[in-house]
């Protein structure tokens, strides 16, 4: 077996080939391959390594997957404001919407016979958490409800078999997460017989069917692999052993599986056991990549008011501004290029401001003067989970922080 024994990174070719946008969530049919790069749907040739924008509106267009028979695209997109199903030819022509859905519908593949487009929705969910499977015509009209009770993701068999994951907690970006709604794969016929395929306590996830067997996604190594289970034995065997770039959202024409790695796409075949990295060049203005100006108050994020109540501050865009109630300027407290600061506090005499920032690396607490956040100090090293909230003591000495563990800490500012 030929593993993928290095992260896959793409290195330029002599025609120079260099890749300066994401592509992710990919799928395959034959020698074409879709896939969502800057907001939008592009349409890669694997034999001319060129790839085409298809889609251009501002909203996001993702999820695309192939039709059976290679004609068409099913998607989702952001035409009309919220998140629907659409479909279009390949060929090119404006997008049919598939479905009106207050909740949001995520495209997740085709029925096999090519008539209906698979996808997920919390329509029918009183809290809106709990997502179901459901298909649509590709045509157009009424979709109907799956017989599974939940499902997140899914896709079909050739034989009309559906292997599906209940729950996912995938919009987390957790890794290693070994908790109770970690996910696992089953598979159903659609009659009422449910299998479970997987058993691994942590994340067993996206599921595709390619070549007589069923492909997934895996953290039981360690680190997000492509996975095979056995059709026969139901053993799972990883297929590739990547350390350094995550794999997911894996899709498949029935003969070889596209993956996203990273920020890159590569293609992992069956018959020969190879993956192979793909460069695909694109023709892009990169419009997202320009610098622009923002209203910080159209994009304000946690706040906390000044113990004087005259300036409060504020997370705005990743950085911590000081903002007046009334009167005065606005002073950016906490501006690192390539970090994210956010959760600031005021300590009680205020002339200090705390707040989390992965500056370092890793989110960790940092101090710095309200004035004009010169020169911040590092109060925290190594924590292990994500801190959801810092409140001062009254004396202004101690800062205490709740994180994702469910620990509290104490932590010394004057040290």
């Amino acid at each position: 077996m030929v593993l993928l024994l290095a992260a896959l990174s793409l290195v330029a070719p002599k025609d120079q080939i260099v890749q300066r946008s994401a592509f992710t969530k990919p799928d395959i049919h034959g020698d074409l391959v879709v896939f969502t790069c800057e907001g939008d749907l592009f349409l890669g040739n694997l034999k001319t390594s060129d790839a085409r924008r298809i889609t251009t509106d501002s909203g996001v267009e993702t999820n695309a997957h192939f039709s059976p028979d290679g004609t068409q695209i099913a998607f989702t997109a952001q035409y009309e404001g919220g998140r629907d199903v659409y479909v279009m030819p390949i060929s090119g022509d404006a997008p049919k919407r598939l479905t009106y859905d207050a909740a949001g519908a995520d495209a997740l593949g085709w029925t096999p016979d090519g008539k209906s487009v698979l996808f997920r929705s919390a329509r029918n969910s009183p809290i809106g958490r709990v997502r179901r499977l459901y298909t649509v015509p590709a045509t157009g009209g009424l979709a109907t409800l799956l017989p599974v009770p939940q499902g997140d993701f899914a896709s079909f068999r050739p034989d009309g078999t559906l292997v599906y994951v209940p729950i996912s907690n995938e919009w987390m970006n957790w890794y290693r997460y070994k908790g109770g709604s970690a996910d696992d794969i089953w598979s159903t016929d659609l009659k009422g017989h449910f299998q479970k395929l997987t058993s691994y306590e942590g994340v067993d996830t996206t599921p595709v069917a390619c070549a007589g067997a069923t492909y997934f996604v895996s953290e039981a190594g360690g680190a997000s692999n492509l996975w095979r289970l056995d059709p026969k034995t139901n053993v799972p065997q990883p297929v590739t052993k990547n350390t350094a770039n995550a794999i997911r959202y894996p899709a498949t024409d029935g003969k070889k599986i596209v993956f996203q790695a990273g920020f890159n796409i590569a293609v992992y075949d069956p018959a020969g056991k190879s993956t192979k990295p793909l460069a695909l060049r694109i023709d892009s203005d990169r419009i997202h990549a320009r610098e622009q100006r923002v209203r910080l108050a159209d994009s304000l994020g946690t706040f906390a008011p000044g113990p004087s109540g005259k300036r409060i501050v504020a997370e705005a865009h990743g950085q911590i501004v000081s903002i007046p109630t009334e009167n005065g300027d606005v002073r950016v407290i906490e501006n690192q290029p390539g970090t994210r600061a956010t959760l600031p506090v005021w300590s009680p005499d205020g002339k200090q401001i705390a707040f989390i920032s992965d500056r370092s690396g890793e989110s960790e607490i940092w101090l710095t003067d309200a004035a004009g956040g010169i020169n911040p100090r590092q109060l925290t090293r190594g924590m292990k989970a994500q801190a959801l909230n810092l409140l001062w003591s009254p004396d202004g000495k101690w800062l205490a922080a709740q994180d994702r563990t469910s620990r509290t800490l104490l932590i010394d500012t004057t040290n």
